[in-house]
């Protein structure tokens, strides 16, 4: 067995061909980025609770509005960079040079694109409240709309981070900006400020959040003279121009369920749904934990055409996933009606009990292979990811049109649900069409 270099050292690039995937780096990180998770689920749920105790449905309603407005236009704010700088810095983690021009190239672009998006929408958030016959909605985004553009600048930063396999810090900088999030929230309440305020939150955290990241990139990836390269931003306009959808249906897909609801049933219906859809999404964020550490990994195993580790390293991971996530989903669906009563009390978000059931059945489903969902945009091909992710949003979009009016909120969790299991074919068929072997089932 291979030593295990530090993430940031020059030796990182040595490591021997066939040096297992999953090793004791991968294991320490695993449990840090779990910490982290624990930190931003735990925060999501007093998130949804302050926002609930203080505002009620309505206010939840508007702020989940607001907040999926914000989140699918953060993706054209990045742009697919932080994809790109991931992808690239981990290629070349161990040369300075192009490390340094591919880290810093990135950054220069998603400073011109995000302060671009966020002015746009700033101008455009009244027409947004209009078409959401809410004025507290347009309002809550015009507040968010700055945060765009530190939203952008800290993707791409937390992506160099991820991609030097720097991951305790990636973990301390993710779990941060959730934190950050309900400290705004909790001050907007404590100060008695109307519900539109709670999107000035988005802002606030992100403005802090680019400090640390910045901080952190600067050390370890010094800038210097020449550090922003035109062929690095032709480069990475490139892989952006190609991907870039992708993240945006990737948020739009998380969202479409709670924004379909929107154009179907009122603010409080909206409410009670998206207290449920949160806490679902807390829990998907567990498998993304995974993912963010297979990332970089698979990444040098597709440069060296290791496929058939990858193969391996699904099959031994998978079915831990698959076993854990079963059990966690059981604990929480036990726990999560007594713990809102003793809270809340006897709540009308009770009824929200149902919808995460589904939720948490859809995910479950796909559990084993979201860890490497994202494999061929580490190969170079984020095109065809685009399409992946697109076929993803547009059975979500099929099966929530089609479920909606006659199930309401219990039509769109198991529209998300169905489209959750349905992605787990497209990813084997892809996989097989564009690298030449499939996932299959995790234990054969």
């Amino acid at each position: 067995m291979t030593h295990d270099p530090s993430p940031g050292s020059e030796s990182s690039t040595t490591e021997a061909p066939h040096a297992p995937a999953l090793d004791k780096k991968f294991n320490t990180d695993l449990i840090w980025n779990y910490a982290a998770t624990a930190v931003m689920a735990a925060s999501g749920v007093a998130l949804n609770l302050v926002v609930a105790g203080w505002y009620g449905p309505v206010g939840l309603g508007v702020f989940n509005q607001v907040y999926a407005v914000y989140v699918v236009m953060s993706q054209f704010a990045t742009g697919g960079l932080h994809y790109s700088s991931l992808k690239h810095v981990a290629e070349h983690v161990g040369t300075v040079p192009e490390r340094t021009a591919a880290a810093w190239s990135a950054v220069a672009m998603a400073v011109i694109l995000g302060a671009l998006v966020g002015a746009i929408i700033y101008l455009g958030s009244p027409l947004v409240g209009w078409a959401m016959d809410s004025e507290s909605v347009g309002k809550g985004l015009s507040l968010a709309a700055p945060g765009l553009f530190f939203f952008a600048v800290n993707k791409v930063l937390i992506g160099v981070i991820n991609g030097m396999r720097r991951m305790r810090a990636f973990a301390v900088v993710q779990s941060l900006r959730y934190v950050l999030i309900i400290a705004g929230v909790a001050a907007c309440a404590l100060m008695d400020l109307p519900d539109y305020w709670l999107g000035a939150t988005f802002t606030f955290a992100e403005a802090l959040l680019v400090l640390l990241a910045g901080t952190l990139v600067v050390i370890w990836v010094r800038p210097g003279r020449g550090c922003i390269s035109w062929p690095w931003l032709k480069r990475h306009a490139a892989f952006g121009i190609k991907g870039f959808l992708s993240p945006l249906v990737i948020e739009i897909n998380a969202r479409v369920d709670v924004a379909m609801l929107g154009l179907f049933l009122s603010d409080q219906q909206v409410g009670i749904y998206s207290f449920a859809a949160m806490v679902a999404e807390g829990f998907y964020n567990l498998l993304v934990v995974v993912r963010n550490n297979v990332n970089p990994m698979l990444v040098q195993l597709l440069k060296e055409d290791r496929k058939p580790e990858i193969k391996a390293m699904f099959k031994k991971l998978a079915p831990k996933v698959y076993v854990g996530c079963a059990g966690l989903a059981l604990v929480g669906l036990l726990l999560y009606q007594p713990c809102l009563r003793l809270i809340l009390g006897e709540t009308e978000f009770l009824q929200s009990w149902s919808v995460m059931l589904i939720l948490f059945a859809g995910i479950c489903v796909c559990s084993g292979y979201v860890p490497f969902d994202f494999i061929l945009l580490q190969a170079g091909q984020p095109g065809q990811h685009t399409l992946l992710t697109s076929l993803n949003l547009m059975s979500n979009i099929c099966f929530n049109a089609a479920l909606i009016p006659f199930l309401g909120n219990h039509g769109a969790a198991l529209g998300t649900a169905l489209a959750l299991s349905l992605s787990v074919l497209y990813l084997n068929v892809m996989v097989k069409k564009r690298l030449g072997f499939y996932f299959g089932p995790p234990v054969e």
